[in-house]
């Protein structure tokens, strides 16, 4: 293969890799009341989605781009459909019983409690990198990052008492930079490895998740192997995305994570969760929707965004599609 084919294929790959973050990020919000192993198991799963998406970023960010350019393009399609969907998604917290007042609506929509700190942290770490471009911040922020976890085993990290360990940006900057020199090392021109060796990747990946769960008891070594885990199912995954490459479905899901992140909690979720309560399944089956009840959240979800963008193109107004984040 050619370079140009290579760096092609693994930007398709990016997008299907995003498919399976957004799918963990569903499995994290999955309220699931099984047995403990069970629920060991969709924390693992459920914590594998931030760290590919902040990866992710970390390749495709450039901080040489125009200051300008830069923050138009985020303006667009990050910062607009934030805000937007913030504003939204508290009002109908509101409706359904939320607290309700300027205050709590900032703090909902900055991700103090909620899903939104996701867009906190990531728009703190462009701004970060953008200010300082000293050739060694990663490695600093890396070291940074494995510290901030460190004091979070012991719960002694100031900032994290502060504002929580979602909102605290350097209890995960390491996974951005971490992308940003995978991007250096030329990542996106990596050839397809072997098979074998995806089998051997896979292998210890689930070698790695099922020492985690067996150290669940130990918080510090249930956390460095879950960190291992979680870099090591990383690089899995971008392995078998390569070989998905040229599914389109998965790739188009892939595009739309932005919207579905927005939309999966109070739309599919509540949803399906209203579903589940009237069937009043039997217990044997919480297994069964530990799986299968992310899935079918975000097909749903996928499927609404379809139907919308059908009804956005009929109305000629595509141009504005970006408003709400849809690509």
């Amino acid at each position: 293969m050619m370079k140009t084919e290579n760096y092609s294929m693994n930007s398709r790959a990016l997008y299907v890799i995003k498919f399976f973050a957004i799918l963990s990020v569903v499995f994290a919000h999955c309220s699931y009341h099984g047995t403990p192993v069970a629920h060991s198991i969709s924390g693992l799963i459920g914590g594998l989605g931030v760290p590919i998406f902040l990866i992710s970023s970390g390749i495709f960010f450039n901080s040489g781009e125009a200051t300008k350019k830069f923050w138009t393009k985020k303006l667009k399609g990050i910062i607009v459909p934030w805000l937007i969907f913030g504003v939204l998604t508290y009002i109908l917290a509101v409706i359904l019983g939320g607290p309700f007042g300027i205050v709590n609506m900032l703090r909902w929509i900055i991700g103090h409690g909620t899903w939104m700190y996701f867009v906190t942290i990531l728009l703190f770490y462009y701004v970060f990198f953008r200010a300082i471009r000293w050739e060694g911040i990663h490695y600093v922020a890396i070291a940074l990052w494995i510290l901030s976890n460190v004091l979070d085993v012991f719960g002694v990290n100031p900032i994290s008492n502060l504002v929580g360990q979602y909102l605290n940006p350097f209890s995960r900057i390491g996974y951005f930079s971490m992308g940003v020199l995978a991007k250096k090392v030329g990542i996106l021109e990596f050839k397809t490895p072997k098979l074998w060796i995806k089998l051997v990747a896979s292998f210890v990946t689930l070698g790695l998740g099922v020492v985690s769960i067996c150290l669940r008891e130990i918080a510090f070594a249930a956390y460095a192997t879950e960190m291992v885990f979680t870099l090591c199912a990383t690089a899995t995954l971008f392995f078998w995305s390569q070989s998905l490459s040229e599914c389109t479905l998965l790739q188009n899901i892939g595009k739309q994570t932005y919207l579905i992140y927005f939309l999966h909690m109070q739309l599919g979720i509540g949803a399906v969760n209203a579903v589940v309560r009237v069937l009043s399944l039997p217990t044997a089956a919480d297994w069964v929707l530990l799986f299968v009840k992310p899935v079918t959240i975000l097909a749903l979800v996928y499927l609404g965004i379809v139907v919308l963008d059908i009804i956005i193109k009929k109305l000629g107004i595509s141009k504005y599609k970006w408003i709400i984040g849809l690509k």
